[in-house]
């Protein structure tokens, strides 16, 4: 009997550890941006070589060139420039994907009066590639097959959102709404 009870406050004193770091692990917790990076180059040398490119096409280059995918090159969008100061200026670039800007993102660049990248601060986010079949939130077009079909076991937003699907593999196409 002893034995028993033994085991049944040692599996219960188990699960009440199990389910408190459980909920411990769900806790909410302040967002905190990634840190910036900052890369400069040494006193006399440069990251880039010179060009004759516009500042956003020298970035981007630097920026392919230290594995940065195209997704996020191409989300990056110019907010200023500096005219050239003692030889140098300054452009500032914030993110932008389908068209919102990304929360606390942005790169700032010092190009010299050759064009070659002299300084780069950034705090970038990865932009997965486009062309996925899963569905996409738009604004454009309601939905062309009902979302429990492509949304299957995900979370509804507490907001209405119309859903836009390239092609859905799980639904029959005679069945869909304007198709025959």
């Amino acid at each position: 009997m002893r034995y028993i009870r033994a085991v049944a406050l040692t599996t219960m004193a188990a699960l009440s550890a199990l389910a408190a770091t459980h909920l411990e692990a769900q806790s909410a917790r302040p967002f905190e941006p990634p840190r910036a990076r900052i890369v400069r180059a040494n006193r006399g040398q440069v990251l880039s070589s010179p060009s004759n490119a516009s500042h956003a096409a020298i970035v981007a280059q630097y920026l392919r060139d230290h594995g940065r995918s195209d997704a996020t090159v191409r989300s990056l969008v110019a907010l200023g420039q500096s005219r050239p100061k003692n030889g140098l200026s300054h452009s500032r670039f914030e993110q932008r994907v389908a068209g919102l800007k990304v929360y606390a993102t942005y790169l700032k660049a010092t190009i010299d009066g050759q064009g070659a990248l002299l300084h780069v601060i950034e705090n970038l986010a990865s932009v997965p590639m486009a062309g996925s079949d899963a569905p996409r939130l738009t604004s454009r077009r309601p939905c062309v097959w009902p979302c429990n079909v492509c949304t299957r076991g995900l979370p509804r937003p507490a907001w209405p959102v119309r859903m836009e699907t390239r092609s859905c593999s799980r639904a029959p196409s005679s069945s869909m709404p304007g198709r025959a």
